[in-house]
Order: C-alpha cells, then structure tokens, then sequence
C-alpha cells in the first residue's frame, strides 16, 4: 500500500477509485471519483486494517481491497483530550496560517448509555508572494465531528450508532498571479 502524490492510496497498484473504505462497517467511499470521501480526526480511530486479497464477496465492488477503519468505542469511565490548541502564525504575512484543534470526549450517560464524541477544525491559509499582501491568500477550512453512542440492554443484546459530519471549504482556489482574487472561485462540499 502507498500513497500516491495525489495524497490518495494505491493497493497492489491499483487506481484508488478501486478501494473500498469503510468506517465502523459504513461504506464511506466517494461514489464519483473514488477515493475516501470523508475525513476523520486520528484520536477518534481505535484501529485500521487493510485487506490486500482474499476479502468476503459483499466487497466485491472493491477491486484493489478494503481499508476497515474502526472508531474509538464509547468508554464506560470520562475520558476526555484536547489536541493542538496552539495556532501557527505567519511573522511573513502578519496572521495565523494554520490551526487545527481536536477535542474527544467519551463517557457514560448513566448505567446503560455510553458515547464518543470527537470535533476536529483544520483552517489553513497558502499565501502567493508574488500577490500584494492582503490579496495573495488561499483558504482551506474542513471540519468533522463524528459521534458514536451505544445502549446496553444486557450482557447479550446492546444497539450502536456512529454519526460523521464532514464540511470542507476551499476559498480563492487557482489563485495566482496569472488570475487574481478576482477570478477565483470557492468550492464547498
């Protein structure tokens, strides 16, 4: 398995529209291009296996294989992390760049509901020097939160739930000084 410069992954040299990506057993494979199409925060993942070959045929859509990412399970105790909270400042253009903080936070919600929560926000500016200051910057803001919550009815029997919510802006994409903020344009998703 490696990663192409295109920052997608290639299984067995396989294109990467023929890898299946599945979180807590949830296909989250972008349908148009391939690809994983969500993102999540690496303190809510508890563990990621690839399978290469020899996958069960309800994977069958998944040529190369199958990238399984499990989330961290709801905690019976409180657990809580904030990550990141230190900004990176640009002294060139006189702002922050780049922030990313996570927050996760597990726990009971008394003796038989259980959950997980995890927010990550990654703001990130690309600046062209070639631009007059003020007008030369890129934006990149993406946001997820997953939530996952899970009722014990007994030693046997319990229900699970897991939530992603994924948002991403791009703000000036192909700035340049060929085409300046004016002719830009902003993608959401």
């Amino acid at each position: 398995m490696v990663q192409g410069r295109d920052g997608n992954l290639h299984i067995r040299g396989a294109g990467s529209q023929n890898i299946q990506y599945q979180v807590d057993g949830i296909n989250v494979t972008d349908p148009v291009k391939g690809g994983l199409q969500s993102t999540i925060s690496s303190d809510a993942v508890e563990n990621v296996d690839v399978v290469a070959s020899g996958y069960a045929p309800e994977y069958g859509e998944a040529g190369a294989g199958l990238v399984r990412l499990e989330t961290r399970a709801p905690a019976d105790k409180w657990q809580q992390s904030l990550t990141d909270v230190v900004p990176n400042y640009s002294f060139r253009e006189h702002t922050l760049s780049e922030f990313t903080p996570r927050l996760t936070v597990a726990g009971p919600l008394g003796k038989r509901l259980s959950f997980m929560t995890d927010c990550r926000e990654n703001t990130a500016s690309f600046f062209d020097e070639d631009l007059p200051q003020g007008t030369n910057a890129q934006r990149r803001i993406s946001a997820n939160h997953i939530f996952r919550t899970r009722y014990t009815f007994s030693d046997l029997h319990l229900v699970s739930a897991t939530i992603l919510i994924n948002h991403q802006e791009f703000r000036n994409a192909g700035l340049n000084r060929e085409a300046p903020i004016e002719t830009t344009t902003d993608m959401s998703s």
